[in-house]
């Protein structure tokens, strides 16, 4: 399997009506999608400032890409324990079927 790699570019457009101060050079951030899927599917938990200190940039950045990336396979979960969870995992660890979670 080849190695998905995702570039992302971001900018911050702060202040970009002065016109004598330079734009903030863009980043170029190449996630290891194969590292994030393997913990993912393994039933562990990511946490999202742990992955942007990895990778020298902000948590909502590495939640952009992560969204981009995977979509509505992966959810957010906020909190102490919170962080990026595979929905496969966290919906089969839960102790109520569907069926009798839509009657309550």
């Amino acid at each position: 399997m080849t190695n998905p790699k995702l570039s992302v570019y971001f900018r911050d457009n702060l202040n970009t009506q002065e016109s004598d101060r330079m734009p903030r050079p863009r980043k170029n951030i190449v996630l290891n999608f194969d590292a994030i899927s393997t913990a993912l599917n393994s039933g562990d938990t990511i946490k999202l400032k742990v992955l942007a200190a990895e990778y020298g940039t902000c948590p909502p950045v590495i939640k952009r890409c992560l969204i981009e990336f995977y979509g509505d396979k992966i959810d957010f979960v906020p909190g102490r324990n919170g962080g990026v969870r595979n929905l496969n995992t966290t919906q089969s660890q839960t102790n109520c079927s569907p069926s009798l979670a839509a009657v309550a």
